[in-house]
């Protein structure tokens, strides 16, 4: 997607957020608070995001923590873009049976050739479920990547859900979801927070250098994330 389309897409999911945030009323997730219960797993091609300066991005989460102290803010190292979702996270996966070797020699032939890719991160949006970086792909490498793991994946004939919740396309992060309810001047002040940030540009991330295969859980916990394979991009 070009910027411009990338940018209508974020603009939407903000107009979804000025409907519930400024006023508090946001979607708890039950799970949140019973994540030792969560038997949600699932396989996803991610890129662990790596900061130039990781102080600058915990300076302004440090921000975010102080307007929203109750909620569930992603740890450093579990800040992440998701390429794709190659199976969707669900209680029964051990009953799914996957042959993991299966899916990391499949996705490894849309490595065959990949391209060197940049992001940029600019902006904050939110929804009544979490909030999230706006990010661009300075080099179209991410599009080229979703498309080729796409073509693999269904010449496969291996089992997945790709693209059944929705059509994955943005370059977006999430970096926190909503865990309690909250009031109206909680949201209010969490809402301006965000017009502030709307546009800015957020602290810069080095070069996609790797791209990663992994079991996760529904939050990509770091210590729930079984990796599968790393693919060296460029």
């Amino acid at each position: 997607m070009t910027r411009q389309e990338l940018r209508i897409v974020y603009d939407q999911i903000w107009e979804r957020g000025a409907l519930s945030i400024p006023t508090g009323m946001v979607h708890a997730d039950p799970w949140l608070l019973n994540l030792a219960e969560d038997r949600r797993r699932g396989i996803s091609l991610i890129w662990p995001i790596e900061w130039v300066n990781p102080q600058e991005w915990l300076d302004l989460q440090g921000e975010m923590k102080a307007l929203l102290p109750e909620q569930y803010h992603y740890p450093l190292e579990d800040l992440h873009l998701t390429v794709l979702t190659i199976i969707s996270c669900v209680e029964d996966y051990a009953a799914l049976e996957i042959k993991t070797s299966d899916y990391v020699e499949v996705i490894r032939k849309a490595f065959e050739s990949s391209d060197v890719e940049q992001l940029v991160f600019e902006g904050l949006a939110a929804t009544h479920a979490a909030w999230l970086m706006c990010g661009y792909s300075e080099l179209g490498g991410l599009e080229r990547i979703r498309a080729r793991v796409r073509k693999e994946m269904h010449a496969s004939g291996l089992y997945h859900t790709m693209d059944k919740r929705y059509l994955l396309n943005t370059a977006h992060s999430t970096l926190g979801r909503f865990q309690k309810e909250m009031d109206g001047e909680m949201g209010g002040q969490f809402w301006a927070f965000l017009q502030k940030w709307k546009f800015k540009a957020l602290p810069a991330v080095k070069p996609i250098s790797k791209m990663q295969l992994v079991e996760n859980d529904w939050y990509m916990r770091r210590g729930k994330v079984n990796v599968l394979e790393s693919f060296s991009i460029g």
